[in-house]
């Protein structure tokens, strides 16, 4: 009995807490209807079918809400909203159709924009600007709601390719790429689509974007691969008339056609041209102009070393690597048969020693670094540009040398535990660099070898 009188008290209490929510969501003051529609998620959790109902019907009213401030905080928790109600049949009854009519009108005023040559807000009026806030939100929710797969994927492909065309929105794209995946299992043709439409943000004029693309690089080819693997297996499949289809490339219960299952192979074929196309994007970054973007890049390479031993193992580590130490053997004035429009300077020289400092202290390294001759190779180069006659690049290089001796004292890294490296060649080479004629790497040496005269005590 007292059980069962708790559960009344707590069902009228939760029964008033939700009116309280209708009411002020209908309110007269946008200003209590805004600060309803930023707690109406926190509503849906503890109400049942009906209540639900009532919430989401209010919501969309509130998605179409007069008040501009309204309206965005609205569409701002449209996936919070979604995922609160738990219940995808609702939300689509209720509130989809109001979101839907919302990105048409979104893609309709980027059209519009596009033709009169407006873009991205930038000296437009106060009421203008609220728009295009607006329309950056709708097509950041598109994202959010890809998580889910809950909008139509037609839709969604044509939002992203909106998002493609605005630097501000490409960026904040890319920087939700991975919610993406979920299309993996409901429709990988979509995925491929808007991964293949994504390349050319390689080449993008804004280098922000270049550096938000290179950072989802390793997503974005596995996503492609990955689809053409399938669809190869299918065919495959296919012409052997399906009755003697391996196991293993067949499509588990419950996913669509073409869908990646965790047994599906690599399709030999669809790998290369990924890798071929991956290293065109590759050699961009690599010589972009600006630095900011090969800084970015170089940040990035541990993770898509990895990635390049995961899809080809040691031949793919190796191509990818002789990419770096080809640039950097470049001589400024040779030009380079390939690009003679290139010229080679010492800030490139930069750019692949930081390169080189970030692999060869990055942890787990991969196998590659499991033969003595593949990381010396890389350390060499190091080494070498300590001697180099710009000051710059002899100070990138000591810097490099100490996290590499740092990484091998360390245990982790490319060589972990090689102290004997550390004692007879990192140590004394920074003991050289501490008399050079630059104040600046004089002073990159001693903090460098302070630190590494630390991590061998350490390790000793």
């Amino acid at each position: 009995l007292a059980a069962t009188q708790k559960l009344k008290v707590l069902s009228e209490v939760v029964g008033d807490v939700t009116g309280l929510y209708l009411k002020a969501a209908n309110d007269s003051s946008w200003r209590v209807r805004l600060a309803a529609t930023q707690k109406l998620k926190d509503a849906l959790k503890p109400a049942d079918a009906k209540t639900k109902g009532e919430l989401l019907a209010t919501f969309a009213d509130l998605l179409e809400d007069e008040e501009a401030e309204v309206k965005l905080a609205a569409t701002k928790v449209t996936a919070d909203v979604f995922e609160a109600c738990t219940s995808k049949d609702m939300f689509d009854a209720l509130v989809l159709p109001v979101v839907m009519d919302g990105f048409a009108q979104m893609l309709d005023a980027a059209k519009q924009m596009a033709e009169q040559g407006g873009g991205g807000g930038v000296g437009v009026g106060v009421s203008e600007a609220g728009k295009v806030e607006l329309r950056q939100t709708q097509a950041i929710v598109a994202m959010e709601l890809a998580k889910f797969d809950a909008i139509p994927h037609p839709t969604l492909i044509s939002v992203v390719q909106h998002m493609f065309e605005d630097p501000s929105l490409c960026i904040k794209m890319l920087d939700r790429f991975e919610l993406l995946a979920k299309l993996k299992e409901s429709d990988p043709l979509a995925l491929s689509t808007i991964c293949m439409d994504s390349l050319s943000l390689g080449v993008h004029d804004d280098w922000r974007v270049r550096c938000a693309f290179t950072a989802r690089l390793s997503f974005i080819f596995e996503q492609i691969i990955s689809v053409e693997s399938s669809a190869a297996a299918l065919s495959g499949q296919e012409g052997a008339g399906g009755a003697g289809g391996s196991a293993e490339t067949t499509p588990k219960k419950g996913t669509s056609a073409g869908a990646t299952t965790p047994s599906t192979p690599l399709d030999k074929d669809a790998v290369e041209r990924a890798w071929t196309a991956f290293k065109s994007v590759v050699d961009g970054a690599l010589w972009d102009e600006v630095a900011e973007a090969r800084v970015h890049f170089q940040e990035c390479l541990p993770a898509l070393v990895i990635w390049a031993d995961k899809i080809g193992g040691d031949r793919y580590v190796k191509q990818l690597l002789g990419m770096l130490l080809e640039q950097y053997k470049c001589d400024g004035g040779v030009p380079i048969p390939q690009h003679p429009d290139r010229k080679m300077s010492y800030l490139y020289k930069i750019s692949v020693l930081a390169g080189l400092q970030a692999i060869l202290s990055m942890s787990p390294a991969p196998q590659y670094f499991g033969t003595a001759s593949h990381t010396s190779e890389l350390v060499d180069i190091v080494l070498g540009a300590c001697k180099d006659p710009t000051p710059n690049v002899r100070l990138v290089a000591g810097k490099a040398v100490g996290a590499y001796a740092v990484a091998c004292c360390g245990g982790f890294g490319a060589s972990p535990g090689a102290l004997q490296t550390v004692e007879m060649s990192l140590v004394p080479t920074l003991q050289t660099m501490t008399s050079d004629t630059d104040l600046d790497v004089k002073a990159v040496a001693h903090v460098a070898l302070a630190q590494v005269t630390e991590a061998l005590s350490s390790a000793n």
